[in-house]
């Protein structure tokens, strides 16, 4: 949903794989505004790699780190990327942390969001002045404190509510990192080891680890390098936060920016990725394209008010969703108009029998608290043969094919391709509604 979107507190973006700005939160625009950077920077439409790279002053080469780290997230070399950077406003030096996380499912595209870490570093440093200064005031946190010495091969753990004047809780460091979500447990510990070995003075790390209950919770394990001048060697020391929440947060976030807050299907931004995806794929023989307009839905939404319309897309939502297989992908674009991603066609008899099936999921009027409300549908096919389309001149030839169907009289479906675009006789076919009534189970008859 927008709103869960702009309420979320942290500067949020949405890229897609050639770091296209698809929307920018509320944060986020003010974030750039407070920075005197100008909205010229935030609007969607822009690229971001080209913003970062372009950065110059004292603090551009963290820019430059930023936009190389997001491009091999938006590349799928990583799944997520992190860097911490100042930023200098004209009243103070402040420092954030950039998270690139790639969105699930899709082959490209990432939440890029923003966070005020000025705090936590500011605790990070006096963790480094004095240990036993930060461990009192450790005390009062919801988190757990751990210290790690290399030479002893043990994990020291102490949760906030352990009696600081008790000895911690000694545990073999396989036992601990045992602990951890095995697809998590090779990158906390090579991060752990860099410190150890002095390749790194810090380390941070989001991770899934088993509770006391055998639940799996995303952890935050954040660390330092303490000098022993007692010994003259070094040790870790960090911390443990459950931040579980705030990844459901985020998790609902990517969803909200991908999806149709009505229906919960996925939305116009989704589908062209899906599409753009299967461009892209060699291996795909051909991509089928349906869009769909509703016939009648205009005059149910303005007899009966935006309430019951809202409640009739649900319901045509549902039926659609019934009639297209489990591999496609059908999306509601805005409005009155869906439309369904075919994977796995090359064929257009395949595209028209899946115009077919959507065409007879709505021949039946659709009951609002016993109000039989008639609403049709027409529908516009394209299969891509792997012409040099993008995922845009995919989607619009299935939208012409429509208007086509629109113009001869609503009502129907009409599929073209490359060869039957040139003919200059196509014409839309019509689903006969009462040979399906009569034999539901028979094919249903087309006709011009």
């Amino acid at each position: 949903m927008r709103s869960a979107f702009d309420a979320f507190p942290d500067e949020a973006v949405l890229v897609d794989a050639q770091s296209i700005i698809l929307a920018a939160n509320t944060a986020w625009l003010r974030f750039f505004e407070a920075n005197s950077c100008g909205r010229k920077f935030c609007f969607e439409g822009v690229n971001y790699l080209e913003i970062c790279r372009a950065a110059s002053g004292p603090d551009g080469q963290f820019a430059r780190q930023a936009a190389d780290g997001i491009a091999a997230v938006l590349a799928g070399q990583i799944t997520d990327f992190r860097l911490e950077y100042p930023c200098n406003s004209p009243l103070e030096k402040r420092w954030f942390g950039l998270h690139a996380r790639r969105l699930q499912g899709a082959d490209g595209g990432a939440l890029i969001l923003h966070r005020n870490i000025t705090e936590q570093k500011g605790l990070n440093s006096l963790l480094r002045r004095n240990y036993q200064s930060y461990a009192a005031a450790f005390h009062a946190s919801e988190s757990s404190m751990w210290e790690w010495r290399t030479s002893e091969c043990v994990m020291h753990v102490r949760d906030a509510d352990d009696d600081p004047q008790e000895p911690s809780t000694g545990m073999q460091f396989a036992d601990w990192l045992g602990q951890v979500h095995p697809k998590d447990r090779a990158i906390l510990s090579r991060a752990l080891r860099a410190c150890a070995e002095g390749a790194s003075a810090h380390l941070r790390v989001e991770h899934r680890q088993r509770d006391a209950e055998n639940r799996w919770r995303w952890i935050v394990t954040q660390g330092v390098v303490i000098e022993d001048e007692a010994s003259g060697g070094a040790y870790v020391v960090g911390s443990q936060s459950d931040v579980t929440r705030r990844r459901e947060r985020e998790d609902d976030l990517e969803r909200a920016a991908l999806h149709d807050a009505l229906t919960g299907l996925p939305n116009r931004a989704l589908l062209l990725r899906r599409l753009s995806d299967h461009l892209q794929d060699p291996e795909q023989a051909g991509v089928g394209m349906l869009f769909l307009d509703l016939d009648g839905f205009k005059a149910v939404n303005d007899h009966y008010g935006h309430g019951v319309g809202d409640r009739v897309l649900n319901r045509v939502a549902q039926r659609l969703e019934v009639a297209v297989r489990s591999q496609d992908t059908l999306a509601r674009l805005g409005g009155d108009e869906f439309a369904v991603l075919l994977d796995g066609v090359s064929q257009r008899s395949e595209v028209e029998a899946a115009a077919v099936r959507l065409c007879v999921a709505l021949q039946a009027p659709i009951d609002i608290d016993g109000q039989r409300l008639p609403v049709g549908v027409s529908v516009g096919g394209w299969l891509h043969e792997g012409e040099a389309h993008t995922a845009e001149e995919v989607l619009a030839e299935a939208d012409r094919a429509m208007y086509e169907v629109k113009r001869s009289g609503k009502g129907g479906f009409l599929v073209l391709d490359g060869a039957s675009r040139r003919k200059a006789d196509h014409r839309p076919r019509r689903v006969s509604a009462a040979r399906v009534a009569r034999n539901p189970r028979r094919k249903p008859i087309m006709g011009v």
